[in-house]
């Protein structure tokens, strides 16, 4: 029971093993999702070695270990942060919800704990968000189906707008935490839209042309762009700056390999060592310095998004074999469909 003058805390402690041994570390955090302030909490978790984030109404921090460190070591120093964080909650008269208090070490060799669920959406030991996708799947055909029940009273317009506000909202909620999954994973939900467009004969390039809607892997990789050209213009959430450095480096690129001049992105130097890191917003650097100088000086999100699916009809409507992943990190860069695109 929680004294009615004691503020209750949900935490969340979080070991994250993405980097192999001696490429930078292994993130420790934890999290909360109530508006409670903790004030010199702070400085007891920098104490410990913790960087600390605020974002909205969410309180976060992590730890970097070397990609060799024992997840028992790992659960001592957390159980060590769990023990000076509750010291402090006695003292400002502030209480930690025990049942929502989860220990977890997310590694790709040697995962260690349940599942958690951040905001909604599950995350597995091994990221490789096979549950988060099978939730998004079973909600997201559930609405198809209740929708196409009522197709005899709509027309095709009506109906894709129905889709995109009832079905695609809840679908794309999930974009940034499943983008990095394997395609096979993503496969049954990419087939959602595909099936959607089946059963009311509407071919996928119609879909795109007509009613502006890309197919649902293509609309993931222009949301993640969206993502890494708000931090290059430096807009707020501003932790997504330090992955979107400028390149300054003075050299001479050929137009094939860099179209990018205008804001030239630094890459990422372990991205390529790992599967989750090529696939992930840190691949995405590659793709964006291959866009065309006309797409990457808009100033805003919604019109570099607009000029990126601008680009994309143009692709399509040349019929163009692989327009669907005009913008995908999934190709190797040296034969990517940016290349071959004027």
């Amino acid at each position: 029971m929680t004294n009615a003058s004691h503020s209750q805390v949900s935490l969340l402690y979080i070991v994250l093993f993405l980097l192999p041994a001696g490429c930078g570390g292994v993130c420790s955090g934890f999290g909360r999702n109530k508006k409670t302030y903790f004030g010199d909490a702070t400085f007891i978790l920098r104490g410990l070695g913790f960087i600390v984030v605020v974002y909205a109404d969410d309180y976060n921090a992590f730890k970097v270990y070397p990609g060799c460190a024992h997840n028992r070591l790992i659960h001592t120093e957390l159980r060590e942060f769990q023990r000076e964080l509750h010291a402090w909650g006695r003292g400002n008269q502030v209480l930690f919800d025990a049942g929502k208090e989860h220990m977890l070490i997310m590694s790709t060799a040697n995962p260690e704990g349940e599942s958690i669920r951040l905001l909604g959406v599950d995350f597995d030991g091994k990221l490789c968000m096979n549950e988060a996708v099978g939730v998004c799947v079973d909600e997201a055909s559930w609405r198809l189906r209740t929708l196409l029940r009522t197709r005899r009273f709509h027309t095709d317009a009506e109906l894709l707008h129905l889709f995109k506000s009832h079905v695609l909202s809840y679908v794309e909620y999930h974009t940034p935490a499943i983008f990095h999954a394997y395609e096979t994973v993503l496969a049954p939900l990419d087939r959602i839209l595909r099936n959607f467009l089946r059963q009311i004969n509407v071919p996928l390039i119609d879909a795109l042309l007509s009613f502006n809607l890309p197919p649902l892997e293509t609309r993931r990789d222009i949301a993640m762009l969206g993502v890494l050209h708000r931090a290059a213009l430096r807009q707020q959430p501003r932790h997504f700056w330090d992955w979107a450095q400028f390149d300054r480096r003075d050299l001479r690129r050929s137009a094939r390999s860099q179209r990018n001049s205008v804001r030239p992105l630094l890459e990422v130097p372990f991205a390529d060592r790992l599967r989750i890191g090529r696939h992930s917003l840190f691949g995405l650097i590659k793709v964006y310095n291959l866009l065309p100088n006309c797409v990457v000086e808009e100033l805003s999100v919604s019109a570099f998004q607009s000029a990126l699916t601008d680009l994309l009809k143009d692709c399509a409507r040349r019929d163009h074999r692989d327009w669907p992943h005009l913008f995908s990190c999934r190709y190797d860069m040296w034969c990517h469909p940016l290349r071959h695109f004027p």
